[in-house]
């Protein structure tokens, strides 16, 4: 074999050796990522069990003021979050199940107003019930 056969092979055979202890490396960083996501989601399940533990031991020993309130509070911050819905999701991309959930949202506000500090928390979770008013779009 000629010298610059050996630097060719030498070369490829670096090449190679480098791709797979990259790979190797990546697969475990993602696997330890994934785990890591993995246990955070179970955590946060957790975390929503006992909520839910919770509050059906109160409305079952007859207290609700305190559990609506909760609940209430629970459904302010998820509509809150769907505000900017519009400008992440493109349209074509946009599910009408968030309208229509929206719109339910928005007549069980209507009827039970939601009380907030500051106007900035108002203004966001108006555009939110917004959101509602294209269900039938």
């Amino acid at each position: 074999m000629t010298l610059q056969r050996k630097l060719v092979a030498t070369a490829v055979g670096s090449f190679l050796a480098g791709v797979l202890v990259t790979g190797v490396a990546a697969d475990y960083v993602f696997k330890r990522y994934m785990q890591t996501v993995f246990a955070s989601s179970l955590s946060a399940r957790a975390v929503e069990a006992q909520f839910m533990a919770h509050e059906l031991s109160m409305l079952r020993a007859g207290d609700t003021n305190k559990p609506v309130h909760d609940f209430e509070q629970v459904l302010d911050g998820d509509t809150m979050q769907l505000a900017p819905y519009e400008g992440i999701v493109p349209s074509a991309q946009r599910d009408p199940f968030v309208y229509r959930a929206l719109a339910e949202v928005r007549a069980y506000r209507a009827q039970y107003p939601p009380h907030f500090e500051y106007p900035r928390q108002q203004a966001e979770y108006q555009k939110a019930l917004d959101l509602g008013k294209k269900a039938g779009e």
